[in-house]
């Protein structure tokens, strides 16, 4: 299994210093955070990165002081227009890249953990399942070939017109990302966001991460997109309260995903079967989607989450994802419990689609 000594994490985001030491289990005392993630791996090499403007107490002012191995005190980019219209909470999107890129800069490990200073690990779950599934997938066939449309290689001089483009799996370079199964989207159900992947926790190969956040800040622009554009005649499910021109989330995965060749949406409920396939694809072959069990997350914030029915259908969950996956990399002998579960939330999905209507309520609790 992967040793906690080749990993560093960066805690990045907002702390409330008033909170620090108090030993509050909701999620605002830093230092209680830390702790408990410690505990899960001891190990581990920790990075602060969180904002200039924090007064410190004395007694926190330093990284020695704090328990962690480096502080980062980032100029804070501050905030853009809410998301969706109708709410005065900031889009922090900005604030997020800033820190968490600013943290992975000086990562040094082998493998990197993306945690919001709000959260913390409970076990070491995510690093036995991780290492099994790059096991799995680096002994999965490398003779099969995966069908790309001309879309999802737009700059691509080698593709005939209304052709296919066709490339080997790398499997041998296989180098995820796992994520959290909340709010890596489901565009097939009730929002329809592709390569929307959860930015809450992110585990991976150095190298991955910090790739994966040198994206460029959000533009005003196209954070009140919607301000002077019209939504899709075909919006749906609160599709046209969104103000931005891609969710958070999408920003940060759709320039990732464009590096590597997919066709990725213009703006935020863009999807055709191109991108709906390519969604698929580059969720089985970039990332390994975990349930907060598996991965060990707590994030108190949040926790209303794991009970809501509406959200578990809204979401790609673990089982969803190894369908994906099996599919793709043609796993041999793959779990067939895990299959069986992937058909019946399928099922259920179809199921509930006519209830979307009745869904008011939790979407005002997802942007507040």
């Amino acid at each position: 299994m992967i040793k906690s000594k080749k990993i560093t994490i960066v805690f990045q985001g907002q702390i409330d210093p008033s909170q620090l030491g108090s030993g509050a289990t909701d999620g605002t005392d830093f230092l209680y955070n830390l702790a408990q993630t410690k505990k899960a791996l001891p190990n581990a090499k920790v990075i602060l990165s969180t904002w200039n403007s924090f007064e410190f107490p004395s007694d926190y002012n330093t990284a020695a002081k704090l328990g962690v191995d480096r502080l980062i005190l980032n100029p804070d980019p501050g905030g853009l227009p809410n998301i969706k219209f109708g709410y005065d909470t900031p889009n922090n999107v900005n604030r997020q890249i800033a820190s968490t890129a600013a943290g992975m800069a000086l990562v040094n490990t082998k493998y990197a953990l993306k945690l919001r200073a709000d959260s913390f690990l409970t076990s070491d779950n995510l690093l036995s399942i991780y290492d099994d599934y790059v096991k799995a997938i680096k002994k999965a066939p490398q003779s099969d070939s995966q069908t790309l449309s001309p879309a999802s290689k737009k700059a691509s001089k080698k593709s005939k017109a209304g052709g296919a483009k066709k490339r080997k799996k790398n499997n041998k370079n296989y180098s995820p990302i796992a994520v959290a199964s909340f709010f890596t989207i489901d565009p097939n159900v009730y929002e329809h966001m592709a390569f929307h992947v959860s930015d809450w926790v992110q585990f991976g190969k150095r190298k991955a991460l910090q790739e994966y956040w040198s994206v460029k800040p959000m533009s005003e622009k196209n954070a009140t997109y919607f301000e002077s554009n019209h939504h899709d005649d075909d919006a749906a499910f609160f599709d046209n309260q969104f103000r931005t021109k891609l969710a958070v989330e999408q920003h940060i995965a759709v320039k990732y995903a464009k590096s590597r060749g997919y066709k990725v949406p213009t703006h935020y409920n863009h999807i055709d079967d191109d991108i709906l396939k390519g969604y698929n694809r580059f969720l089985a072959e970039h990332f390994i989607v975990l349930d907060l069990e598996q991965f060990g997350l707590s994030f108190p914030k949040y926790g209303w989450v794991q009970g809501d029915d509406f959200m578990a259908l809204n979401c790609v969950s673990h089982e969803d994802w190894y369908r994906m996956l099996s599919e793709h990399w043609q796993l041999k002998n793959p779990d067939q419990s895990l299959l069986d579960a992937a058909d019946n939330r399928l099922a259920l999905k179809r199921d509930n689609l006519a209830r979307i209507a009745a869904e008011q309520v939790t979407m005002s609790l997802i942007y507040p």
